[in-house]
């Protein structure tokens, strides 16, 4: 069932209800959700060690990202690099937990989830480039923001969100009680 929360703390980062810039379901608490979940999941694999990695710097970044909201110092490049570990953080987790989970899939005789596994990591892997690029671009384009850059972006951001959707479904799917037989151990209130 950790794949369960793993879903939850991703479709909360995904969800970004926003009110003047101000993150309304701030991307720390899912960060913090996938987290603990990455660390039960990290028994099972060292991909999932990774992923932890990972998902520690998306927290730190975000968390960054999130207090610099109420900075009245603009700093620029503290924005910049919390945008960028921000994005590059999920490139590494979106990557490291679908190829892991494929992994054991594989191991458990389940070649067809494997195989959607495997091309929802790549799926996500284009989105995130893509948006880390532009992401990039608006960024560095801080001084006027590249309205071009921005509203790419914010297309780029509809786009990847079914991709992101549909992860978190499989994240669920994939986390129901003896379908990889991998979350059997976990606790009964998640």
């Amino acid at each position: 069932m950790t794949t369960r929360l793993l879903a939850w703390g991703l479709l909360l980062v995904v969800l970004d209800p926003q009110l003047n810039g101000l993150d309304l379901l701030p991307d720390v608490i899912g960060w913090g959700v996938a987290l603990v979940a990455l660390v039960d999941m990290g028994r099972r694999s060292p991909t999932f060690l990774w992923a932890q990695v990972a998902c520690s710097l998306a927290l730190a970044c975000s968390g960054l990202r999130q207090a610099l909201y109420f900075s009245e110092e603009p700093m620029a490049w503290a924005r910049v690099l919390g945008e960028l570990g921000t994005t590059m953080a999920w490139v590494g987790v979106a990557w490291l937990v679908l190829t892991g989970l494929a992994g054991e899939a594989i191991a458990h005789g389940d070649p067809t989830t494997a195989y959607w596994l495997r091309r929802l990591a790549v799926l996500s892997l284009l989105f995130l480039l893509v948006d880390l690029s532009f992401g990039a671009g608006a960024w560095f384009a801080d001084t006027g923001r590249s309205a071009a850059l921005v509203t790419a972006r914010r297309i780029v951001g509809l786009l990847a969100l079914p991709v992101h959707l549909w992860a978190a479904g499989l994240l669920w799917w994939i986390g129901r009680p003896g379908r990889l037989a991998t979350d059997s151990a976990a606790p009964a209130a998640w």
